[in-house]
């Protein structure tokens, strides 16, 4: 578009006003209302949820209900019991908890929630996102690392993992199940993409007879650490690509809203472009707090658009799980948080 042609444009909706990417005419009043208000005084059960349209299916992290001291980055979590978590996320609406353990089911259940997205039984942080111990590496394993699902020769050991934790997720009735590749080490893109390509292949028929969908996650990593300890899938085209190879219903990308605004950014086209292959979201405040803190709520404060981005999931149809992980920022009421946040998205 020529210039001329562009402030043409411009005048035509002068009167409309910009907030982030998109008109602030394209997403609901209450939306814009939460995203573009300051933190609400209210406390846990002062906070009042409002009726929800509810074209997004929010849940939640744990680290959503505690909170962060400034200049502490990843402080232990705190916040309040987990029966008080459930006990306040039925009370909001929320469906369900993701990234949460066996010990924690009983209570989910308890209150009527889903957990929305389990790790791999038994895998830990170096070989897929989930609760120690990690399985025990043969002799001789690549790069002396933990091991991780793009590497080849774990294939048997993880098709092992990942078709038990199908039968367990079908068993519960629990939707989602996330992958993570951890570090590259001495691995290519294109060998990583053949090794998590291979390991999907083996355990999609067991996914789509289950009805189970098993969510690989784009992860953010340090552009500036050496190679090898950068994560495998931290780019969504890498991803993406995996996808396309596989291609079943039932194998898609965790779209992480936070970690791919970190990497690539362009959310909205790249969420269009891609839709097939996106089986789930999380959010989170963009950038997080200086010094590697964690990153926080969803407000006017932060550099991505929330409503919008939410819209247009919404209006694509999307009807799987948008999950909040975020931590509170320092002096936010966990709850008021919580239920701000879930205005700003409730496209």
């Amino acid at each position: 578009m020529h210039r001329r042609d562009f402030m043409g444009a411009m005048g035509a909706v002068a009167s409309l006003t910009f907030s982030g990417v998109a008109l602030a005419d394209s997403v609901t009043p209450s939306q814009q209302a939460a995203f573009d208000s300051p933190p609400y005084p209210e406390k846990g059960d002062d906070v009042k949820p409002v009726p929800r349209k509810g074209r997004i299916k929010q849940c939640v992290t744990r680290g959503c209900f505690s909170w962060q001291t400034p200049g502490e980055g990843f402080p232990p979590m705190g916040g309040p019991p987990f029966e008080e978590q459930c006990r306040q996320a039925a009370r909001l609406g929320i469906h369900g908890f993701d990234l949460s353990g066996p010990n924690d089911w009983p209570m989910l259940k308890k209150y009527g929630l889903v957990s929305t997205m389990i790790y791999g039984i038994g895998t830990g942080p170096g070989a897929a996102r989930g609760s120690d111990p990690a399985p025990v590496a043969p002799a001789g394993a690549r790069d002396g690392r933990a091991p991780r699902i793009i590497d080849k020769e774990m294939h048997d050991l993880f098709v092992k993992i990942y078709s038990d934790t199908i039968d367990l997720a079908a068993e519960n009735k629990f939707p989602n199940i996330i992958l993570t590749t951890g570090p590259r080490g001495t691995i290519g893109d294109e060998e990583g993409q053949d090794a998590l390509t291979a390991l999907l292949n083996s355990l999609k028929a067991r996914a789509e007879d289950k009805g189970i969908n098993l969510c690989a996650e784009m992860q953010s990593t340090n552009k500036n650490a050496p190679l090898a300890n950068r994560t495998m899938f931290d780019h969504l085209a890498w991803g993406f690509e995996v996808m396309k190879r596989v291609n079943s219903p039932r194998v898609k990308v965790l779209f992480d809203i936070f970690h791919a605004q970190v990497m690539d950014g362009n959310i909205v086209e790249t969420i269009r472009e891609n839709w097939q292959w996106i089986g789930h979201f999380h959010t989170g405040g963009v950038p997080p707090l200086p010094g590697g803190g964690m990153r926080n709520e969803l407000d006017h404060t932060q550099e991505l658009n929330y409503p919008f981005i939410m819209k247009t999931i919404a209006d694509l149809g999307f009807t799987d799980y948008v999950a909040h992980e975020y931590r509170p920022a320092p002096g936010n009421d966990p709850i008021a948080s919580l239920e701000k946040c879930i205005r700003i998205c409730d496209a």
